[in-house]
């Protein structure tokens, strides 16, 4: 009875075991038979050409020009007297922002000027000499001419008095002469007493030309005023922002090289559906910042040390369209460029081809390429909808029909 039992467990054992073993080649043939079928799908895989998504960058709207303007801390210029300008108006270049004024330069003007006019009355004085130096001069050729007269009528006459009158021609001739002297001295004491007052008018434009000192806008713009700035030197009096807007936008030194000065891009205002054209008109070649992240051992070790960083570039973009300053914006960079594998490129006398895909049919292009490294830049010979074989062997033609796959 035991070994009828025995017997019947080793027959189910057994019959279990065939069981496994046709199932298990059965998935064994399942798998290898859908993997030929799979092989048998074709024997080239295809690439169609698509537009590549675009780069974007998170910006905000920012004026174009801008300047604060601050208590100057220049001793020389004084203190802010007037603030010439009115908040949130609209101001032309060369407009009056603010006035300075030093009192201590304006207590000189006024000393300078009592002087000036202590000088102008030695001008006065020096004239008022040189007038009378003038008349007594004239006086005297007068009496010399009226003598000289007298001496030629006594000439005349034989009259024996004409040595005395002679005598007094030449006394009076002396005189004469000596008054010459008193008025070329006289005229000197004048020219010296003008040159003085004149040099101390000009000394004193010029002082006063310090007294007050004008701040002018140096751009077109809205001036925005805080009073507050008349005394403290950490709070700009004036805040002169230009009109226009431009997006400023920071690239990490990934894309960095992917930028060009006088790229088209599109921005969108977060707060609306504009898609605004937009030309990049400045790439700092500085970085603003460099984010820290950590480094793949200290990431797999959990550890903070051996931190890399990411540097940033700001970028400017000059807008089609004006945009509120401070809205937040988004930058996109559209690349219409085809690449393409290296392995793609065939090379035949010269020149180099692309087997491309239409209509079951492998077709030979030739195309124009520039090395990227690892890819071609096609310049010319594919278009956007296009479709290449992936992996051309040395059996495919020109024309060939083939069997592809994707």
């Amino acid at each position: 009875m035991r070994r009828l039992k025995r017997k019947t467990q080793l027959r189910m054992t057994l019959v279990f075991s065939i069981v496994c073993m046709v199932a298990i080649i059965g998935v064994v043939w399942a798998t290898l038979n859908g993997s030929k079928k799979e092989e048998q799908k074709g024997d080239y895989q295809v690439v169609k050409i698509e537009k590549a998504a675009p780069l974007l960058f998170n910006g905000v709207a920012q004026p174009k020009e801008s300047q604060t303007f601050t208590l100057d801390p220049n001793p020389t210029l004084g203190t802010i007297e007037t603030i010439n300008v009115q908040n949130n108006q609209h101001v032309k270049a060369g407009d009056v922002l603010a006035t300075y004024k030093n009192q201590t330069i304006e207590e000189q003007v006024s000393q300078q000027e009592q002087a000036l006019n202590k000088l102008n009355l030695a001008v006065s004085n020096a004239q008022s000499g040189y007038n009378s130096a003038v008349n007594k001069k004239n006086q005297l050729a007068d009496q010399y001419n009226q003598l000289n007269k007298s001496v030629q009528d006594l000439q005349a006459v034989n009259d024996p008095s004409v040595s005395k009158v002679v005598e007094q021609m030449a006394q009076i001739k002396e005189a004469y002469d000596a008054a010459g002297d008193a008025v070329t001295k006289a005229k000197q004491g004048v020219d010296s007493a003008n040159l003085e007052y004149s040099d101390a008018q000009k000394a004193i434009a010029q002082l006063k030309e310090k007294v007050n000192t004008k701040v002018t806008a140096p751009f077109d713009g809205i001036v925005y005023v805080n009073q507050n700035g008349k005394t403290q030197a950490n709070v700009p009096y004036a805040t002169l922002v230009s009109p226009s807007t431009v997006v400023q936008a920071s690239v990490t030194e990934y894309d960095y090289n992917k930028l060009k000065q006088g790229q088209k891009v599109e921005v969108m205002p977060a707060n609306d559906e504009r898609k605004i054209a937009g030309t990049i008109t400045n790439i700092s070649s500085l970085p603003e910042s460099a984010s820290a992240k950590p480094s793949l051992s200290a990431a797999v070790s959990g550890g903070n040390s051996n931190s890399s960083s990411t540097s940033s570039y700001a970028f400017t973009v000059e807008t089609a369209e004006e945009i509120h300053n401070g809205f937040s914006v988004q930058v996109a960079i559209h690349f219409n460029q085809i690449t393409v594998p290296k392995e793609v490129v065939v090379a035949r006398d010269g020149k180099q081809y692309v087997y491309t895909y239409k209509d079951g049919k492998a077709h030979l292009t030739e195309v124009t390429v520039k090395d990227q490294g690892a890819n071609y830049l096609v310049e010319k010979g594919l278009a956007m909808g296009d479709k290449y074989i992936l992996n051309p062997d040395k059996k495919l033609k020109d024309n060939q029909e083939v069997a592809v796959f994707e």
